[in-house]
């Protein structure tokens, strides 16, 4: 823990005022309870956790999170902080910690208490980026996608949360690359047929399958782009902090937008990859490995055989249950 204050506990919170045009002077306090309303109750107990290890690194110990002055957090103390977290924390932990400062710092930036330029320096405060240790990726559990979901359905930022389910279905109904989730365009989908066409690797145009779960998630998010004006073009797309469906998605801007629903959701943190793993590992063991292969467009079993997530304990299992 640091001793050091990085900013002094004798800095005063502004109360909130009622202006003489009638607008209000939003506090922290504000601030702090519009990020909390976005997550669910499990959720925001792991950000609560992580802020008040902030608050305390930033010289308030014993603080309630609402008496603390996340406003005048700027771009040096927010540099210092992930100095000192990068001492004692594994990756993922790091980057719950950023999400949750940052989190709060926008809150505070939407409730006019930061600057526009301040948060701008604010957004340029990156996360060292952790590494897969293993390089096959994990298998992602119902719970913790339905968790995801449930996350999306709680979340007040309307537009960004059906994105996110947009998102989810495609990557966990249909076991696509990110690459081609993004470049997947609205006139190439077929909902009523649960199908979609899209450039796969090696630069073919393939027809792939959805779940069935995963296609009214994907008609909710054709109806706000339709709400938008927007009918063509890209299904995943950026989100305006005023909710506006924005242009393209890259394939880092889907990996980060999963990363955030996770942390929104207290999970550990899903990659787009994960998903693709997970539905192989369901096919194969729902199908087999050439219905897999095919499924997947694989080229060779060889690498089919790579997605299987089976884990020991499955198979220790099975075994047991051979009892004649």
């Amino acid at each position: 823990m640091n001793d050091i204050a990085l900013i002094p506990p004798s800095v005063q919170l502004v109360d909130s005022v009622l202006l003489a045009d009638g607008s209000t002077r939003y506090t922290v306090g504000h601030a702090l309870e519009a990020f909390k309303a976005r997550m669910m109750p499990s959720s925001w107990i792991t950000i609560g956790y992580a802020l008040t290890r902030a608050a305390s690194d930033l010289g308030f110990y014993d603080f309630d999170l609402k008496d603390v002055p996340w406003d005048k957090v700027d771009y040096p103390v927010l540099q210092r902080l992930i100095g000192i977290w990068k001492t004692d924390m594994a990756g993922a932990t790091l980057k719950l910690h950023v999400y949750a400062v940052r989190g709060l710092l926008r809150s505070c930036f939407t409730h006019g208490l930061i600057s526009q330029h301040a948060y701008a320096l604010l957004s340029e405060v990156k996360a060292a980026g952790d590494t897969n240790e293993v390089g096959r990726g994990k298998y992602v559990e119902d719970v913790n996608r339905h968790k995801l979901l449930e996350s999306c359905e709680v979340d007040e930022r309307r537009t960004l949360a059906v994105r996110d389910k947009a998102i989810i279905a495609l990557l966990f109904g249909a076991g696509i690359r990110r690459a081609e989730a993004v470049s997947l365009e609205i006139e190439n989908l077929d909902l009523s047929q649960g199908s979609f066409r899209v450039t796969v690797k090696g630069g073919r145009f393939v027809e792939k399958y959805l779940a069935g779960w995963a296609i009214k998630l994907l008609q909710e998010w054709l109806c706000v782009l339709a709400e938008q004006g927007q009918t063509t073009g890209p299904v995943l797309r950026r989100v305006s902090n005023g909710g506006r469906a924005l242009n393209d998605m890259k394939p880092g801007g889907l990996y980060k937008a999963l990363e955030l629903r996770s942390l929104v959701a207290g999970i550990p943190v899903v990659k787009p990859h994960d998903a693709r793993r997970t539905v192989a590992t369901n096919l194969i063991r729902a199908k087999g490995i050439s219905f897999a292969k095919i499924a997947l467009g694989h080229k060779s079993i060889t690498t089919t055989q790579r997605y299987d997530m089976t884990d020991s304990d499955e198979i220790r299992a099975h075994f047991r249950s051979q009892m004649a």
